[in-house]
């Protein structure tokens, strides 16, 4: 399912979460598979922001290379989410 389609059903109440983690050296997540979908959580009052609680950063070019991971999810469960990846990283 394309990263569009993962928000999208997150914002409308299909999904609880939408996590992202670097999985090795060298890649970075690209701000159009994030910046749309980001918008649409926020408006339906999800919480989008990276596994530092920073919000992604979509104004350096082409990455998020100053995010770590993307965590999105409804408020209720983002700073459990949040408090889960930290503990594990």
């Amino acid at each position: 399912m394309d990263s569009q389609a993962k928000y999208g059903c997150l914002a409308r109440g299909d999904g609880a979460v939408y996590l992202r983690m670097p999985t090795g050296v060298g890649y970075q997540e690209k701000i159009w598979d994030h910046a749309p979908g980001s918008l649409i959580v926020e408006e339906a009052g999800g919480i989008v922001t990276d596994s530092r609680d920073k919000s992604l950063d979509f104004g350096l070019g082409r990455t998020l290379g100053e995010n770590y991971g993307v965590i999105a999810a409804g408020k209720g469960a983002h700073e459990r989410v949040l408090v889960a990846v930290q503990s594990v990283l």
